[in-house]
């Protein structure tokens, strides 16, 4: 539940539903550019526009920070453990800062709030339950984008809000929020409040819907974080994932296709890091892949230097941290056979007939292209055949 102590250290930061602000010189805010809600403070020309996840993303993903003087070394420590929280499910990574300009500046404080998102320069986020991980996992939600759970757009279809029993002038704090969503709406998210939220009179403030009545008391919980709020966490900062591998053109639409010829191998390869590609055929290399445009990353593989066969593509994908990730496709290669005296192997005698053969032309108007010795099937006998041969070079399968 968002607990009793959290809401009333809140109370402090929401005097007035809406507060506005600006940084000073000494990093304290001011009326001006900033808008605050319950716990979060928002850049005013960002409200309105993206926001279950809002603002600015982490460079990177990496969320720099530092520790005022005031923050004891065991407090730290639970700081570094709820940002673990975040990281573990995601491609964050919490660096303390050195010289960088954006940067999170953690400090105890009588309330527990965070600006939403990276707003440039140095922010800062004031925690005061230190004894509870998750609500300082909760604020630091807050400081890589994440909005309050029953601020979604979609809220309606599962909650009501009972405005009748919030306390006058906390009203703004329950308001729904132009957002990014992610997932299903989540009654057990750790940035969801609890169903007496800012109550002026004991009685609950957020009901579920009929269809979702068991959820009324698992609502603002604070004691983890919920399966969506960690996959939530990973679509907006995601791990290396490599997906929806292609080849083309295809030859069938079986499961594995056939291909032959020259194709392009395609995949969609997502992370906030600069990444680099590998394709790999029956575990040898091919080439390294090209980010032809976004998250697509191709490279064209030419099949008549590779044995008929299933084979398994592999892409391995290296972000700059050095995490890495690999994912397998398998396509049947319609190849040409090199084995041209067909006695099972590649070797000499299968050399010495293309030899006698070499640039020979008009193949395809002879039998079988020159009796099988144009294994491409070009027309004539030429250097892509000798690499052909040279490809499967005693290979014994045939």
């Amino acid at each position: 539940m968002l607990s009793n102590i959290h809401i009333k250290k809140l109370a402090i930061l929401t005097i007035v539903p809406i507060l506005t602000f600006a940084i000073t010189a000494c990093g304290q805010p001011t009326a001006k550019d900033y808008v605050q809600f319950d716990d979060m403070l928002f850049k005013t020309n960002v409200i309105g526009t993206k926001s279950a996840f809002s603002a600015t993303r982490w460079t990177n993903g990496i969320v720099y920070y530092e520790f005022d003087s005031n923050v004891s070394a065991s407090n730290k420590l639970i700081w570094l453990d709820a940002a673990q929280q975040w990281a573990n499910v995601s491609d964050l990574h919490f660096v303390e800062r050195t010289t960088q300009s954006n940067y999170i500046h953690v400090q105890d404080d009588d309330g527990n709030w965070s600006y939403v998102g990276m707003i440039g320069g140095k922010q800062e986020m004031g925690i005061y339950n230190w004894n509870y991980k998750f609500i300082v996992a909760h604020e630091i939600g807050h400081a890589v984008g994440l909005m309050h759970e029953h601020s979604r757009p979609d809220r309606d279809d599962y909650v009501t809000i009972l405005f009748e029993n919030i306390i006058e002038d906390r009203e703004s704090n329950f308001e729904i929020r132009s957002a990014d969503i992610y997932g299903q709406y989540d009654f057990y998210s750790v940035m969801h409040y609890d169903n007496k939220a800012f109550s002026s009179n004991g009685l609950n403030t957020i009901e579920p819907l009929p269809a979702y009545s068991s959820m009324l008391n698992v609502m603002g919980q604070r004691t983890y974080l919920s399966d969506l709020d960690k996959s939530g966490m990973n679509d907006r900062y995601p791990n290396l994932v490599i997906g929806n591998i292609s080849v083309t053109p295809k030859n069938s639409s079986t499961t594995p296709p056939t291909v032959s010829g020259t194709v392009t191998v395609s995949a969609t390869i997502i992370d906030n890091d600069t990444i680099t590609a590998e394709l790999f055929v029956d575990d040898i290399l091919v080439g390294p892949m090209t980010n032809i445009s976004g998250d697509t990353f191709s490279l064209q593989w030419n099949t008549i230097y590779s044995t008929g066969g299933t084979k398994t593509i592999k892409i391995i994908a290296t972000d700059d941290n050095g995490n890495t990730s690999s994912s397998t496709y398998q396509v049947i290669v319609d190849a040409p056979n090199p084995d041209i005296d067909n006695d099972g192997k590649v070797d000499l005698n299968d050399f010495s007939l293309l030899a006698s053969s070499w640039l020979k032309s008009n193949c395809r108007r002879q039998n079988q292209y020159c009796n099988g010795i144009d294994i491409d099937e070009s027309g004539k006998v030429d250097l892509p055949d000798m690499e052909i041969i040279a490809a499967n070079w005693m290979y014994g399968t045939y």
